[in-house]
């Protein structure tokens, strides 16, 4: 639902790939309800399950050295801190989203077209992301489909078919001017570093 609502550079893309995938013999389009819930199991609350399944393996290096992890280091810490009651209900409301993607989303189509990675993303279920368009500004615009587990070979077939149609995969975006160029090594400038990071979380 609302994937290609507006009148945004995005939206006309998605607008016309739509189009363009409908157009494809053997594709059928169909607007699929999101199942109940869907805002509150696919939130940054439940996201955030995932936190200590990526914190564990890195916990040596957590105990020894935050700079090695930059400035993301305050997620990997609220994994390592998250405790294990607030883990085994983000573990159910996870079981609970993936029933209703299976049973509910699933049970209308193949595949889906994601206006989000984090449903997907959490659930370990496979994803594809791909180029759909350009802006004025030569910033590409791209997509994900979702599939069901081990239903690579779907994906890649949806993709495979619109890129034979299309040419956006095959477009380069134009390098930054001088100008753009410098703004962005201003804004990284700005950026915290890794020990600075650090040593305000400490």
């Amino acid at each position: 639902p609302g994937f290609a609502d507006g009148t945004s550079a995005a939206a006309l893309a998605r607008q016309a790939y739509l189009a363009q995938l409908a157009a494809i013999p053997g594709v059928t389009l169909v607007d699929v309800a999101l199942p109940e819930g869907w805002s509150q199991l696919t939130g940054g609350t439940f996201n955030n399950v995932r936190l200590p399944e990526r914190s564990e393996p890195f916990m040596p290096y957590l105990r020894t050295d935050l700079r090695g992890f930059g400035v993301s280091v305050t997620s990997w810490l609220q994994g390592a801190l998250m405790g294990g009651n607030e883990f085994i209900t983000g573990q159910r409301a996870r079981l609970l989203l993936m029933e209703r993607v299976l049973h509910e989303l699933f049970d209308q189509c193949d595949v889906v077209v994601q206006t989000d990675p984090v449903p997907f993303d959490i659930l370990g279920l496979p994803e594809i992301a791909f180029p759909i368009g350009i802006t004025g500004a030569g910033v590409p615009i791209g997509t994900i489909l979702g599939g069901l587990p081990y239903a690579e070979d779907r994906l890649l077939s949806v993709v495979a078919a619109y890129q034979a149609t299309t040419d956006w995969h095959l477009r380069r975006p134009a390098d930054p001017a001088p100008a753009a160029m410098r703004t962005r090594a201003a804004a990284e400038a700005s950026r915290l570093t890794a020990e600075q990071v650090a040593e305000l979380t400490q």
